[in-house]
């Protein structure tokens, strides 16, 4: 089947814990009506008379060193095997429909912009028989005002007077949990000093 991908979107505070969203879009899933099989309801796909149910057929071709036998996937039942005599009302033997699908997500903590996440086998069903195809979830972390990220690291930019760093000084600071926390500034604190 098809992947589908959705974006989603991220405070720097929820990006920093454990998240869960439940996402919205639209895939191809399997008809209610037939199950998946296109068949109407009451009846069932029959054997294909052309390869016997196999989804095969010997193809043989004249060239200028002889006969050349080949297997091709069969052409009437497109190598399923059975074909749709009675199709579906709802899907007309397709066996899927396009709807909105509703799937939560567990966000880890820390996660940076533009990560993706895979959700193996939310995607959009395949034909018959085969596996449906994956969700792509793309993390957006909206900038904050207040930090720099760097990696795991958030940088709080403060700018103190000269009286202030030569002689000491207490500061609130924010932190990503909208918490403040108090700071003592040491007298003769130099331009650039970190404090962590």
């Amino acid at each position: 089947g098809d992947d589908a991908g959705v974006t989603v979107e991220l405070t720097l505070a929820e990006a920093a814990h454990d998240a869960a969203r439940q996402v919205r879009y639209r895939a191809r899933v399997a008809c209610g009506t037939c199950g998946g099989n296109g068949a109407a309801p009451g009846s069932s796909p029959a054997v294909c008379d052309r390869c016997a149910g196999r989804g095969q057929v010997r193809v043989t071709r004249q060239t200028f060193l002889g006969a050349a036998m080949t297997i091709a996937p069969c052409d009437k039942c497109r190598g399923r095997g059975r074909v749709v005599t009675s199709p579906c009302p709802e899907c007309g033997g397709a066996g899927a429909i396009s709807d909105e699908v509703a799937v939560g997500v567990e966000i880890p903590a820390g996660v940076e912009d533009g990560a993706r996440l895979r959700l193996t086998g939310r995607g959009s069903v395949g034909e018959p028989g085969a596996r449906p195809g994956d969700l792509y979830v793309e993390i957006r972390v909206l900038p904050d005002a207040r930090f720099e990220r760097h990696g795991a690291a958030l940088v709080h930019r403060v700018r103190l007077g000269m009286a202030e760093a030569a002689l000491g000084t207490s500061l609130k600071v924010p932190t990503v949990d909208g918490e403040d926390v108090d700071i003592a500034v040491p007298p003769g604190t130099q331009p650039g000093t970190v404090f962590k």
